[in-house]
């Protein structure tokens, strides 16, 4: 009988056991080893499953779960030496990283090793039951058969069998080598996504002007004497209640806007990264929205409050989004993008815009990222735009509210501000960000609509 140690989200181990094929609760991880064999010829040493197991004949690298009291490289180098009658040094043993899993009902934490032999096949002495067949393969070959679909390609794979080739790369420059300007200009067009999206998709009755009207005759249109102006290419909107604000911000956006009726809402946003292979839904938070200068600026998120919604709404907004993002794959677009929504008293969802360029949030994400599942935005979205393959990547929790200013900002306007919990993250001189560990949006007067969740 083989027993497991469970752990939390953050990786520490519980005063808890499991029996391997026992059902697991959600916040209960086993731990689970990749272990990745190379040769001095950049050849990985791979195994083919047996008929009996689930994926019948699909290629593999060797692994396993850990035993109760066990360390995860003493994990793989176990599992090496059962299923392959090898020995492998510990000193070779690399960290290629690690990630969470969510399967049902025995949700794993997943540590990668890469392991240095030289080991001739005529060595290797496989256990029958779980093996089937065994080959010194390419990352070439490797490639061939994760296209044919016989190769079973976990999380991190594509950081193994390019381990040491692209361990330097500079995402960045690869991203700006790689984007497509006519993709980002398209999905910018609020015209052309409300074409392409109008099968399935609610958008906010908005009315698109292209000359100079008068203020009460925009007020007839959209029925309000308040209302939202904002210019063609998702610019901060405007808060519209008077003429001389009407006649202001027209003039700037050149008399071409989309104005619609204002009301209380909670604006949501999702981000996502689009790729040939499996697409990564990063988690979803509500926008802080503050009123300043008569525009609605984004300030920051809240993923607390989002996953107090009920599970309807969550339902609706992960089916829009999955509508979404097949109706980009069929344009051609991949990479990342925000998708911006709005829900009413009645929760009912509205479309808002996409925006398909990093925005600020990205740098939290990516401390979860890196903490959680050894990757970055910077590297998946590199890797989508570029056809590589991303392993499977969960970073389903958020627990944190944070703002975003420049230059440090000035926080005092947030009447809670000295609830500050601490510093979260400075990229450059002009990025500044602190989390709270509480909701904001129920502590401040962020744009919301009434209905409290």
């Amino acid at each position: 009988m083989e027993y497991w140690n469970l752990y939390d989200y953050e990786g520490k181990k519980k005063n808890k056991i499991a029996i391997r094929g026992s059902k697991l609760n959600d916040n209960d991880f086993h731990l689970v080893v990749n272990a990745w064999i190379v040769n001095d010829k950049n050849e990985f040493l791979i195994t083919q499953r047996v008929a009996t197991k689930s994926h019948p004949f699909m290629w593999e690298c060797t692994g396993g779960s850990a035993l109760i009291n066990e360390k995860p490289i003493d994990a793989a180098i176990r599992e090496i030496k059962e299923e392959l009658g090898l020995t492998v040094d510990k000193k070779s043993g690399i960290l290629i990283g690690t990630t969470r899993r969510y399967y049902k009902n025995c949700p794993d934490i997943l540590s990668v090793w890469l392991f240095k032999s030289n080991a001739s096949l005529k060595d290797i002495t496989i256990q029958e039951e779980e093996v089937n067949d065994v080959m010194w393969a390419s990352r070439e070959k490797i490639m061939e058969l994760f296209n044919q679909g016989k190769f079973e390609a976990n999380a991190l794979f594509d950081k193994v069998i390019n381990y040491g080739i692209e361990s330097n790369m500079d995402y960045k420059e690869q991203i700006n080598n790689s984007v497509k300007d006519e993709f980002i200009q398209k999905i910018k067009d609020k015209n052309f996504i409300k074409e392409l999206l109008k099968e399935n998709i609610n958008f906010m009755d908005t009315i698109y002007i292209d000359r100079q009207m008068r203020y009460d005759q925009v007020k007839e249109m959209v029925d309000s004497t308040i209302f939202v102006l904002q210019g063609k290419e998702n610019s901060n909107p405007y808060y519209i209640d008077n003429e001389e604000k009407f006649e202001k911000y027209a003039k700037i956006n050149n008399h071409q806007y989309f104005v619609s009726k204002y009301i209380k809402h909670l604006p949501i946003r999702t981000t996502i990264i689009i790729n040939d292979y499996n697409d990564v839904y990063l988690p979803t938070s509500v926008s802080l929205i503050h009123l300043k200068d008569d525009q609605f600026k984004w300030v920051g998120a809240d993923f607390i409050y989002y996953q107090n919604l009920s599970n309807e709404i969550k339902e609706k907004v992960n089916e829009k989004n999955k509508y979404i993002v097949n109706c980009l794959k069929q344009i051609g677009y991949k990479g990342i993008l925000e998708i911006d929504y709005s829900i009413d008293e009645e929760d009912t969802i509205y479309f808002m815009n996409i925006n398909p360029q990093f925005q600020s949030s990205s740098c939290i994400f990516n401390k979860s990222l890196e903490k959680y599942c050894s990757t970055t935005i910077e590297e998946l979205h590199c890797f989508a735009i570029t056809n590589k393959y991303i392993g499977n990547t969960y970073l389903d929790k958020m627990d944190v509210s944070f703002l975003h200013c420049y230059d440090k900002g000035d926080y005092s306007k947030f009447k809670y501000a000295k609830m500050i919990k601490n510093d979260a993250y400075q990229s450059n001189k002009q990025t500044y960000f602190k989390i709270y560990q509480y909701s904001l949006l129920k502590h401040d007067d962020f744009e919301k609509r009434q209905k409290d969740c």
